[in-house]
């Protein structure tokens, strides 16, 4: 796979920063919504996984979470 690059479009998993670019908030924010709660079902705001030590976010976490705001 050597020369394999994948566009921000392309990727299933995005970095917080790549998540902070898409959503246009601060990587912090990304970070915090990661982190908190909702008080309601105890989920996280925005649902990510983590891989080795990178905290990675879903594309479709991110839409998940754009349509539930």
């Amino acid at each position: 796979m050597v020369g394999l690059t994948a566009s921000l479009a392309e990727k299933l998993l995005l970095s917080v920063d790549e998540a902070a670019q898409v959503l246009s908030v601060s990587r912090d924010l990304v970070y915090r919504l990661v982190k908190d709660r909702d008080p309601a079902t105890g989920k996280p705001r925005l649902d990510s996984v983590k891989i080795g030590s990178r905290r990675l976010i879903s594309r479709r976490a991110l839409e998940r979470f754009v349509e539930g705001a």
